[in-house]
């Protein structure tokens, strides 16, 4: 029927306005409560004024903003973000690091636990309850990133005890796909005293570390954070096995890494060691890394190294991409059969060392 007329002295009824969206500020976290959310907010404003403070007393007693402090919205952000993952009582970490450390909320509240720690004291207190599990806590997939926690935020006195748990199994932890981490902290953390032991059994294992898919990272990261003693061994082995490494799938990362960190001279030494083996050269390319490797070798050689690497790494590109176009079962398929005819003459001659 027809529309009903409003009847006279009817009040119009309340407009309604849009709903929109809270916005976010920038560097809030992605996934949090709104009541934590909304006191992000208010904080965010009143940074800097007494008010903040106020606000701030609402959050969590374990991790209330420290507003004076803040810097940015990033800061704030951490700060919220570590309020949301602690408890409100600060004893529930207290007594429990191990057994939180087992699951992933559990291990996410002692890592803010130990980022917010008032004092070093507290925070080395709540490390030791990880003595005689540090082993365990390596391999394990969410206690690994509360030992890097320990190692990040503690002194290098303090985590003397995990470098001691996990040096008798050195090679078996740099080999695990967690265990790999805890290692790399070490050597970045550490001085040279506390890990010469540890680094000594890592590099006496060099020939199985430097072709696994984790080993190979520890041995990186050796190489670009690690003692100067303990690089220069390193170095030196790289240079000695460069070949058979590049052969393997596994081996490029390590060439790879030693070509692109330290000084010129010590990176030109393994382009150098790779060129006399010519028949390997190509095939390089058709191996894990193998193209990143001889780009790195085009940025430390010159002359006539220079153009014959070049030229392979153009040759290489041009025929995977004509393969790959026809549908070829892998690039190593299309590309050794191309370099396994080259001779000793011909290498010699697109270096310039021989006749035509």
């Amino acid at each position: 029927g027809p529309p009903r007329r409003p009847r006279a002295g009817a009040r119009a009824p309340p407009t309604r306005r849009p709903v929109t969206a809270t916005p976010v500020p920038m560097g809030a976290p992605s996934k949090v409560p709104f009541p934590v959310l909304a006191l992000y907010q208010r904080c965010e404003r009143l940074t800097g004024d007494e008010g903040a403070e106020v606000w701030a007393s609402y959050m969590p007693v374990t991790r209330q903003f420290r507003v004076r402090e803040l810097k940015g919205a990033e800061d704030i952000a951490r700060q919220v973000e570590a309020a949301h993952c602690l408890s409100d009582d600060a004893g529930d970490v207290r007594g429990r690091v191990w057994e939180l450390s087992r699951d992933a909320a559990g291990c996410r509240k002692v890592q803010a636990a130990l980022e917010g720690a008032e004092t070093e004291q507290e925070r080395e207190l709540l490390a030791s309850e990880l003595r005689g599990h540090v082993l365990e806590a390596a391999r394990c997939p969410h206690a690994n990133y509360v030992l890097q926690r320990c190692v990040t935020t503690l002194s290098g006195e303090a985590v003397q005890f995990i470098v001691d748990e996990l040096q008798p199994r050195a090679l078996a932890v740099a080999k695990s796909k967690f265990g790999c981490r805890a290692i790399q902290r070490l050597i970045e953390r550490c001085s040279a005293n506390q890990v010469d032991k540890l680094l000594g059994c890592l590099l006496a294992e060099f020939r199985d570390l430097s072709t696994h898919a984790y080993g190979k990272f520890v041995l990186q990261h050796m190489l670009s954070h690690g003692p100067e003693g303990a690089q220069q061994r390193l170095r030196a082995l790289v240079e000695a096995h460069a070949p058979e490494l590049c052969a393997h799938p596994q081996g490029g990362t390590l060439v790879c890494a030693a070509l692109g960190i330290g000084e010129l001279l010590a990176r030109k030494r393994v382009a150098q060691r790779l060129l006399q083996e010519p028949q390997l050269i190509g095939g390089i390319a058709a191996k894990g890394r193998g193209h990143a490797v001889l780009k790195r070798m085009l940025a430390v050689l010159d002359g006539p190294d220079h153009a014959y690497v070049q030229a392979v790494l153009e040759r290489g590109q041009a025929l995977l991409s004509q393969h790959r176009s026809a549908q070829a079962p892998s690039a190593q398929e299309a590309l050794m059969p191309l370099y396994g005819g080259v001779t000793q003459a011909q290498v010699l001659v697109a270096r310039g060392f021989g006749g035509a």
